[in-house]
């Protein structure tokens, strides 16, 4: 991928958000501010929708405003066809969380923001849209009820620019790309409260502190793991390797708060600061019958610091009887802190069709403290503990159960300088299907380093099952399947 050719687009594109904001404020479609009804937010829901119809059909002025210094209810809407449209959101828009109003949809896969087929499309502005999602994500635990919104979803959509905003606990994904062309998101920072998920998984009983083993991963892992391990667990711990399996309960019921989830060509992520307890950016595969490409490709995702993240991340890739694809995905400039998972490519299961993973590249990315696993390449991890599940266990290898995928190949993936600090568990997980092994992997100057003066509680090297690659001389573990 040519990164000259994202500049252009870049510099395109950001000129539309340089348009002199004009009169379709919400304001003057009657939305009201600072009122949490449900009578307010259907009110600001159709004050936003008329907003940007009336830009839309404008012949001067294609710009929507959400003014500062105010917050706006709503619930959701879905707009199409705009055209070199810019919503600038100054203020705060509030997603409700009034999850018994007649308005919400009683089937999710739907967005509170939620654009088709849209062309030359700017979100913009110095404010904020808020999810809520505590009120959303205690609802699904209590009652296993899913029908949480999307924050934003873009589908079938070209030329699009996202910048500067702040995205905060979203019911779901935060920003859903779906089959996109020539984008570019930067500058903007996406949070999940910690603290409020905490509270959450403390009262489910899947968060609970070292004292307490009666419930959470601890107490579910402690059976598997070794005696050694169990002889740590019980003795004093350093203050952060205590925080860091706390931590560890957090997967054990995952709220799928994903980051930026793209899939089609020719993407630019850059500059962004992600906190969200799910995948980062998770470049998800396109097929036949995508409207842009057969392939998701093309995208460069750079200068991002992720806390408590489980990953920059490919997939999952199921098979596809029209060959799911990702290809030509480059992350550089990464900073992790405290990853749950931080190099993440998946595949997932099925028994009809084929996927490609092929020619991803990590380059200049540090990680500290990860909390389980730094790298994992192979079968997404998505049978979790207590359910009935298909898949990995989440907690291979200590439980060997992780069935592989033989139907979708992953080839050419390069680590080129990449330190991961301070591990817990292991190094890494590579695990490939015997009848589709993974070839060309590359690890350049890849170091992995446990909490231990260097080592690990689980294993010090990498568990590599039918992987082909090599490693230069200063890439430390070596994995046990390459050749130096």
């Amino acid at each position: 991928m040519q990164t000259h050719s994202f500049l252009v687009i870049a510099l395109a594109l950001a000129n539309l958000a340089d348009v002199a904001m004009a009169t379709h404020s919400i304001s003057n479609f009657g939305a009201v501010p600072n009122n949490p009804s449900n009578a307010a937010a259907a009110t600001n829901t159709l004050a936003l929708q008329k907003a940007l119809v009336a830009a839309n059909t404008s012949a001067t002025d294609r710009n929507t405003l959400v003014p500062a210094g105010a917050s706006f209810y709503y619930f959701w809407l879905k707009i199409d066809y705009l055209v070199n449209v810019t919503l600038q959101i100054d203020g705060t828009l509030l997603i409700s969380n009034n999850l018994t109003a007649k308005e919400w949809p009683t089937s999710g896969g739907f967005a509170s923001l939620w654009f088709e087929h849209a062309r030359g499309l700017t979100l913009t502005g110095n404010g904020k849209i808020d999810g809520q999602g505590y009120d959303w994500w205690w609802h699904v635990i209590i009652t296993k009820e899913d029908h949480r919104p999307h924050m934003v979803i873009m589908d079938s959509s070209q030329d699009i620019l996202i910048t500067n905003l702040l995205f905060v606990n979203s019911p779901q994904f935060h920003l859903k790309l779906d089959h996109i062309m020539n984008v570019v998101v930067r500058n903007i920072t996406i949070y999940v409260d910690v603290g409020k998920q905490k509270e959450l998984f403390q009262k489910s009983l899947n968060w609970l502190p070292l004292g307490n083993r009666t419930h959470g991963l601890i107490s579910k892992i402690k059976e598997h793991i070794p005696e050694q391990m169990l002889k740590l667990l019980d003795s004093d711990l350093p203050d952060e390797l205590e925080k860091i399996l706390e931590a560890l309960g957090i997967p054990t019921f995952p709220l799928n708060t994903d980051g930026i989830d793209p899939s089609g060509k020719n993407v630019l992520i850059e500059n962004v600061t992600i906190t969200n307890y799910d995948d980062a950016v998770a470049v998800k595969p396109s097929s036949g019958g995508d409207p842009f490409t057969n392939c998701s490709q093309n995208m460069t995702i750079r200068n991002a610091r992720v806390s408590f993240g489980v990953g920059m991340t490919i997939g999952s890739v199921p098979p596809n009887e029209n060959t799911n694809c990702v290809r030509n995905i480059t992350f550089e400039d990464i900073t992790f802190e405290h990853p749950i998972k931080a190099i993440y490519i998946k595949s997932n299961p099925g028994d009809r069709g084929n996927g490609i993973i092929d020619t991803i590249t990590y380059r200049h990315v540090r990680g500290t403290w990860p909390l389980w696993y730094p790298l994992w390449i192979g079968p997404q991890q998505q049978k979790q503990p207590g359910t009935a599940g298909t898949g990995c266990s989440f907690f291979y290898p200590i439980v060997d159960e992780c069935p592989t995928q033989p139907r979708v190949s992953i080839n050419n993936i390069l680590l080129d300088d990449v330190v991961f600090e301070n591990g817990v568990t292991l190094p890494g997980v590579m695990l490939a299907n015997v009848s589709t092994p993974y070839t060309d992997f590359k690890f350049n100057k890849v170091t992995s380093r446990g909490f231990m003066s260097g080592d690990f509680l689980l294993e010090q090297d990498y568990v590599c099952k039918n992987v082909k690659g090599t490693a230069d001389k200063t890439t430390a573990p070596l994995p046990s399947c390459f050749t130096s």
